[in-house]
């Protein structure tokens, strides 16, 4: 799933010990795999601009998939790599630790999070320098991919049209911002044309000014099928692609099944 690192901004060892070595394979946690694409397409042109190939590594386990690692590739229509992701979920899956490299502009970014701890931060830009920050994490705190998880954790507060508030990490200015997440309106619903739709907006009336919403679309079994919005793959060495994303989706691993009586 694409991360949001909007331009003006600029711009996502678990183990079960064995009691006995007889129930060892039913005690333990069973790895699952998931795989699933992105299409990016221009907001306007609806021409296609990249495609995302993302595979998460997982866990069945108390019979819940629980996601640990995802690599994602970022590719042009003509199959060039343009950029590829890793995330670690360790921290928490709102907070993931992740690095990014753009092949075509050389950017960099590697975040590290661990809880309690400050959000380290390490930026190489599209110019060649290099930045680096420690940035104090809030409850609220929301890393890259993370928005995903956020509304799946808050999905019944959402259905009830409630506002959720987060601290969206901003890597490139070495801080967080303060966001909210609220149920789309009639036009923004037609706009992703998802089962459900909601919309991303700075708190801040004036930052609300420079920062174009990002629009979310989910399907009934709440997983993310639309995006549109600013992207965090750079179109030029200044400026990032603005796409609707179309993502299609697996089904989740059935856990209750991994581990048969």
């Amino acid at each position: 799933m694409n991360a949001v690192s909007p331009s003006t901004l600029r711009a996502s060892g678990l183990c079960v010990v064995a009691l006995l070595a007889s129930v060892t394979a039913l005690a333990k946690p069973l790895d699952r795999h998931i795989r699933f694409e992105g299409r990016a397409l221009d907001a306007n042109s609806q021409t296609l601009l990249y495609t995302e190939d993302h595979r998460i590594t997982g866990i069945c386990e108390n019979n819940h998939w629980q996601p640990l690692h995802e690599n994602v590739t970022y590719r042009a229509p003509n199959g060039q790599i343009l950029a590829t992701k890793q995330l670690d979920y360790g921290s928490g899956l709102q907070t993931p630790s992740f690095t990014l490299h753009d092949d075509v502009f050389g950017e960099r970014f590697d975040v590290r999070y661990q809880k309690g701890q400050p959000v380290s931060v390490r930026w190489r830009d599209t110019h060649g320098k290099e930045h680096q920050s420690d940035v104090s994490p809030t409850p609220a705190l929301v890393i890259d991919g993370g928005f995903d998880y956020k509304v799946k954790a808050d999905w019944s507060k959402l259905m009830a049209g409630e506002t959720l508030h987060f601290d969206f990490l901003a890597p490139t200015r070495g801080k967080t911002i303060a966001f909210r997440l609220v149920p789309a309106n009639r036009t923004e619903r037609e706009k992703t044309g998802a089962a459900h739709s909601f919309v991303i907006k700075p708190e801040s009336t004036i930052l609300s000014w420079f920062v174009d919403p990002i629009l979310l679309g989910y399907n009934q079994q709440r997983q993310l099928t639309d995006y549109i919005g600013l992207t965090n793959i750079p179109k030029t060495a200044d400026t990032n692609y603005r796409a609707h994303i179309h993502y299609q989706h697996p089904p989740i691993p059935d856990c209750a099944k991994a581990n048969p009586d």
